[in-house]
C-alpha cells in the first residue's frame, strides 16, 4: 500500500467517522430542542398558574370576598328575621282559622249562634282577623 493510499484510507475512515458524529450531533441536538420545548411548555403552564393565584390571594381579591362575605351574612341574618315574623304570622292565622271554624258551625245552626257561649268566641275570631288584616296591609314594615 503506497502512502497516498493509506492516506486516502484513514481520509475516508475520518469523513466516515465525522459522518457518523454528525449524526449523533443532530440526534442529540434534537433531543436537546424537544427537551428545551418541553420546559418552555411546562414553565409557561407554571407561570398561567402562579399568575391565577397571585391574583386569587392579591389584597384586593381577598378583600373583595370579605365584603361579599359580610354581605351575604348580613342578607341571610335579615332573611333568617323574616322568616320569624312571618312563622309568627303563619302560628296566628292558624288560631285564627281553628275559631273561624267554630264561629262557621255555629253560624250554620243559628239555635247554637245565639247561645252565649258562643258570643265571646266570636268576638275574638272578629278581633283576631282584623288584627292580622291590619298586620297583612300593603305598605306594611312589620313583614
Amino acid at each position: 500500500m503506497t502512502p497516498m493510499e493509506r492516506i486516502e484510507g484513514e481520509l475516508n475512515e475520518a469523513h466516515k467517522r465525522i459522518a457518523e458524529l454528525e449524526y449523533l450531533l443532530a440526534r442529540q441536538a434534537k433531543a436537546a430542542q424537544q427537551g428545551m420545548d418541553a420546559v418552555k411548555s411546562v414553565a409557561s403552564y407554571e407561570l398561567k398558574q402562579a399568575k391565577r393565584l397571585r391574583a386569587e390571594c392579591s389584597p384586593e381579591a381577598l378583600e373583595s370576598e370579605r365584603a361579599a362575605n359580610a354581605l351575604l351574612t348580613e342578607r341571610v341574618a335579615e332573611l333568617e328575621g323574616r322568616e320569624q315574623v312571618l312563622a309568627a304570622h303563619v302560628e296566628s292565622i292558624r288560631y285564627v282559622l281553628v275559631d273561624a271554624k267554630r264561629c262557621v258551625a255555629v253560624v250554620a245552626h243559628p239555635s247554637i249562634y245565639r247561645a252565649p257561649q258562643y258570643q265571646p268566641l266570636a268576638k275574638r275570631v272578629m278581633q283576631r282577623i282584623e288584627s292580622i288584616g291590619k298586620r297583612c296591609e300593603f305598605g306594611s314594615t312589620s313583614l
